[in-house]
């Protein structure tokens, strides 16, 4: 397909999409209107099969995704049905009804292939118990004495597994039996089954090392294995037992019983875990990487719970922990307890996210085809009256048990780690590893899990606690374990694949499930609704292999789960495959992972913002646009080893595919991609110095060149690098002074009258001054006078885009100039940044070449404008749609004048090479940026003054609006930033190495120069008047051109103005502000309305009379 129609099918598609926007309704409250356009859906569908960003779709594969949506039992899996039905639901749009259907039967016939509850137990003869098997939990006496509330049982996770079902409470609860899911009927004896040893040596033992078809990296095996010992721990005086509850409840950092959490917990009153500490001692015996994951997910719940702690959002915590430890001890371990169970939900559900997201993301395939859909098991759904069932318990079983033991994936790094700990451990027995036998595994086991270092001392691998005063590890050892194995390739599934090492692990494995009398492989394909094999060769086409097989069990129905499933011919890697084990394997594992999720209550019914507090909800969701197509673990990473992985970099954003494997991938099918990504390993940065001496901050400030700011990089970002002149700009602002005068106070004015609404039964009025005042006057304005942005409002109701839509866009530039965000977001912010500055400019320049051409009309003035949206001349616009269309949008164009003068004082310079480009990135820098400035400073002047004891200062200021005196308000705006600055730090970097009175800077290290915090109280005390030093505004904003002046003032004057103005009673008249450290920094962050915390407030509601 030619690119012109490419372009042709978007454009139909994006003009039915702009003429749907173009007749949705105003929403004046903020609201967004859902995108409703069916051709829009249709096109966008044709072009992505056309450009090929994953394996086009044939006609001939149609009966296939039929059939599959019908059933998924009794299919052939080697056709790669499952896999092609993921690979339509993953390409049709967001929030198609087809693909919403179509994913809801595709995980109600997943979650109903296992049985719910299950049909079955495992059990052995009474004879065989052994005298001291016991199922009971014992509680520490610390514990018992502390007497819950009866309903905390169902509010939090309980330690054992218990209670996840009220009405069934020990379902799925540790140290209950296994379940069997499916009961085998094959008679063959177990003196006839062949030597476990010996099927070890014929069929599964390594001869030599072939890497994953997918590129999988040996770190997702290392999350696999945190996967797999949470929910298996098999008790070893009693197998029939499960140690670990049948849940995905990071019990390996947990614990699984109530003492096991009690030695984890730190009880100081902030619901944190001990430091770098985790309670499974099997994972000592794991790859390190695995090891290293669970002490970031130890890192991540006590983040958690520290901002769990900050926000306070129900307002019942003391943050004073000093407070706490001089009163009621029982109020401080009711606070200790409340949020360290908070945070578990809230830990717990971001692992959750990172299975779902990372993990079946890597499992399907969709990290490697650069697509960021993905399966979820978790949605609501109902057929009629009947609702599909969610959260009512689980129960693991030993199929799944034995399924889960991937040892044949381990990377050659990982295999000779495995292979000088299996020695340093039997080193006492004298025998190499083809003859260890079952008794001198049990006694090496014995003696190293049972160690009397406390869990806060373990270490691994070599790292060492020598940090904080010896109590956690220090971070890059933990991030050389984690980008050793990202950047290590793990083995491809299939027979002889298992290292020698693990050859008596193997041998006991094959022992116990003959042990647990486990079904046949056919008999568990038969229960999965997979053909059945029906000879040798079709198992696993490879003659050695089969051939093996075939002596050693003589009938395909003899062939033993276990064996079965570690040799059998492993999936190819094709979209919708991205694992590639065996095909039995892979079906399985979809369905486990459904039931897993689906049926644990406290990640789907009860997984709420009222459970894990707003913002705790709003961390574990994913953010698509972060750079990774969908996971979470590049969050994980950003948040605990900040230095080791930088924003960009393959190594943070794709960590389960080895990423010179992944380079080279994408280097031949979407070169695109790989530009904006860094591949090699990352080096570490360099940490911040804080500088908090005036003197320090003054020099800093004084020598930008040598300490260029965060705003200069980001810039150049943003611009490519383009040469910038801000003379034109300030010099045809200069000259409209007739234009600026009074236009924001006006604009401010407007949106009081419209915006207000009234209380019932008096004449009291309130208003959200932030969100309909200030934060969309100065937008207003600059959009339409400069921009020529059509805003949708009830006065242009047939405009495209919300006025709260285009103010959260300055926002977001603001926010990505300014603010020293969380890694996490910094790649998403950055994107959607350049995509604003994108369409702004290319806007800015059809408008230009409109005016220069004289006759033709200007464009259609919307950020999504028809010549952006069809790429083509802007000559023809009114060629392909008739100009009715376009005239109603702003009808008086008062950008023209601007944009007039603007190219009077530009020169000859807007025609030289690059010279529209140039001037578009100029405007763009001087005013988009700061607009959100502008805004957050005259928030922080009103919460200032209508602080209680400052009516006399703010009625002050409203006469001298209302009398014209907008100078005499200027100190008054100074004051109160000075007490009360929009930021609390500059960010620079240092280009040579300096010595600061306060301490010492390298060449290339970043500087964050606080403000204000410091001389915040004598500020408050300062006369009006006082000398204005700009603390805390940030640098390059507007108000160097006296624009900044009037903004503040004619913004703020209107709300001053009102009569008897003061804040609106309890929440909503106050910032929701919360005091965060960063990197050393105290700041303020303000919680918005979805529990994200933000630089910038977003409301603050005022009362006043009519």
């Amino acid at each position: 397909m030619s690119d012109m129609i490419k372009a042709l099918l978007r454009s139909m598609g994006d003009y039915s999409q702009y003429l749907s926007d173009s007749n949705a309704p105003v929403q004046s409250d903020g609201a967004v209107n859902l995108p409703t356009s069916t051709v829009k859906k249709i096109t966008d569908d044709l072009v992505a099969i056309s450009e090929g960003d994953v394996a086009p779709l044939k006609w001939s594969d149609v009966d296939n995704f039929v059939e599959a949506a019908k059933t998924l039992g009794n299919t052939d899996d080697r056709k790669l049905i499952l896999e092609k039905l993921v690979v339509l639901m993953s390409r049709l749009p967001p929030g198609d009804k087809l693909a919403a259907k179509l994913q809801e039967k595709v995980i109600l016939a997943l979650y109903e292939d296992l049985p719910h509850p299950p049909a079955s137990y495992l059990t052995t003869l009474p004879s065989t118990l052994p005298p001291t098997a016991t199922t009971s939990v014992t509680l520490s006496a610390d514990v018992d004495k502390k007497k819950k509330p009866q309903n905390l049982k169902y509010a939090a996770r309980p330690a054992d597994g218990s209670n996840y079902n009220p009405l069934f409470p020990d379902l799925g609860k540790a140290n209950t039996p296994y379940a069997r899911t499916v009961p085998s009927t094959l008679q063959t004896p177990l003196s006839a089954l062949p030597d476990p040893g010996l099927v070890f040596d014929t069929l599964l033992r390594r001869d030599k090392f072939r890497p994953h078809p997918g590129g999988v990296s040996g770190l997702f095996f290392a999350f696999a294995d945190l996967v797999i010992h949470s929910i298996f721990n098999t008790d070893h005086s009693d197998p029939t037992i499960n140690k670990s509850s049948s849940y995905l409840d990071l019990s390996p950092l947990y614990g699984s019983s109530t003492t096991e959490v009690a030695e984890v917990r730190a009880f100081d009153g902030k619901g944190s875990l001990k430091k770098d500490t985790f309670a499974d001692i099997r994972l000592l015996m794991m790859p390190p990487a695995v090891c290293a994951l669970l002490v970031l997910f130890n890192r991540n719940h006590n983040y958690i719970a520290q901002k769990i702690l900050d926000i306070n959002e129900r307002g019942t915590f003391e943050r004073d922990i000093a407070k706490l430890d001089s009163g009621d001890a029982d109020k401080k371990r009711a606070q200790d307890d409340e949020i360290f169970e908070r945070a578990r939900l809230v830990n717990t559900g971001f692992f959750m996210q990172v299975i779902l997201g990372d993990y079946v993301g890597a499992i399907l395939g969709l990290v490697r085809d650069h697509n960021s859909w993905r399966l979820d098991p978790l949605m609501y759904a109902r057929s009629g009256h009947t609702v599909s069932p969610r959260g009512e318990g689980n129960v693991v079983s030993v199929e799944f048990n034995l399924m889960y033991r991937w040892h044949s994936t381990l990377s050659t790094s990982d295999t000779d780690w495995t292979t000088k700990k299996f020695t340093d451990i039997f080193k006492s027995t004298n025998k190499p590893f083809n003859e260890l036998n079952a008794d001198d595994f049990k006694r090496a086991a014995h003696s190293y899990f049972h160690t009397s270092v406390p869990k806060d001392k373990w270490e691994f691998d070599g790292a060492k606690r020598t940090a904080n005063g010896g109590t956690t590890f220090e971070d890059a050892d933990l991030a050389r374990i984690v980008l050793d194995s990202t950047g290590s390739r793990a083995a491809a599934f299939g027979a002889r694949g298992i290292p020698e090492a693990l050859r008596v692990v193997e041998v006991l494995g094959i022992e116990q499930a003959r042990n647990w009398g486990t079904c046949s492989m056919n008999e568990f394909r038969k229960f999965m609704g997979q053909k059945p094999f029906e000879s040798f060769e079709e198992w696993n086409s490879d003659k050695d292999v089969h051939t093996a097989a075939a002596a050693l069990y003589g009938d395909i129905e003899n062939l033993e789960l276990y064996v079965g499933l570690a040799a059998e011919e492993a999936k190819p890697a094709v979209p919708g495959a991205g694992l590639c084990p065996g095909y039995t394997v892979s079906r399985a594992i979809l369905a486990d992972a459904v039931c897993l999720t689906r049926g644990d209550r406290f990640l789907t019914t009860e997984f709420t913002p009222f459970n894990l507090t707003s913002w705790g909800y709003q961390d574990c969701q994913f953010d698509k646009n972060d750079g990774s197509y969908g996971g979470l673990l590049t969050k994980l990473l950003f948040r605990t080893l900040p230095q080791y992985f930088p924003s960009g970099s393959a190594y943070a954003h794709f960590p389960f595919l080895e990423p010179r494997w992944l380079e080279k991938e994408w280097s031949q099918k979407r070169p695109d991609l790989v530009k904006k990504y860094t591949w090699h390993r990352p080096t570490p940065a360099a940490k911040p110095v804080v500088l908090d001496r005036p003197a320090d901050v003054k020099y800093l400030l004084g020598h930008g060149s040598q300490f260029p700011s965060l705003f200069d990089k980001r810039l150049n970002f943003l611009t490519g690098g383009r040469p910038l002149d801000r003379d034109p700009i300030f010099e045809a602002l200069g000259s409209q002074q007739e234009t600026w005068n009074g236009i924001f106070g006006r604009e401010a004015e407007r949106l009081v009258k419209e915006k207000a609404f009234a209380r019932v039964g008096s004449n009291g009025r309130y208003l959200d001054a932030v969100k309909d005042v200030i934060n969309l006057s100065a937008m207003h304005v600059v959009s339409r006078q400069i921009w020529g942005i059509s805003v949708k409002d009830q006065h242009y109701p047939s405009n495209t885009l919300p006025e709260h839509k285009v103010a959260e866009m300055y926002a977001t530039i603001t926010r990505f100039m300014f603010n020293k965000s969380e890694p996490s977001a910094d790649w998403s912010l950055a994107q959607q940044s350049l995509k604003i500055y994108e369409e702004f400019t290319k806007q800015f320049k059809s408008q230009i070449t409109s005016l220069q051409r004289q006759g033709v009309g200007a464009l259609l003035p919307s950020p999504l404008s028809l010549s952006s949206i069809f790429s083509l001349d802007a000559s023809l616009t009114y060629a392909v749609l008739p100009p009715q269309i376009l005239e109603p949008l702003i009808p008086d164009k008062p950008h023209e004048g601007f944009q007039k003068v603007l190219l009077k004082f530009n020169g000859a310079r807007t025609n030289a090479p690059n010279g529209l480009d140039n001037l578009a990135a100029s405007l763009f820098a001087v005013n988009i940026p700061t607009t959100g400035v502008c805004n957050q400073s005259a928030a922080h002047v009103l919460n200032y003054y209508l602080e209680e004891g400052r009516e006399e200062e703010r009625a002050a200021l409203g006469k001298m609006y209302k009398e014209g005196h907008l100078d005499q308000m200027l100190p008054y705006m100074w004051k109160a930033l000075r007490a009360d600055p929009p930021m609390a730090y500059y960010l620079r970097i240092a280009t040579k190495e300096h010595q600061f009175e306060g301490a010492k800077v390298q060449a290339g290290q970043p500087i964050l120069a606080t403000v204000g915090a410091e001389s915040a109280p004598e500020a408050a005390k300062s006369p009006i008047g006082a000398a204005f030093d700009p603390a805390g505004v940030p640098e390059h904003t507007i108000f160097s051109t006296g624009l900044f002046e009037a903004l503040l003032a004619q913004v703020t004057g209107p709300i001053f103005g009102l009569k008897n103005l003061r804040r609106a009673p309890g929440n909503s008249g106050r910032f929701n502000r919360v005091i965060t450290t960063e990197s050393g920094v105290k700041e303020h962050r303000f919680v918005d309305g979805k529990g994200r915390l933000l630089p910038y407030p977003t409301s603050l509601v005022v009362e006043f009379d009519a």
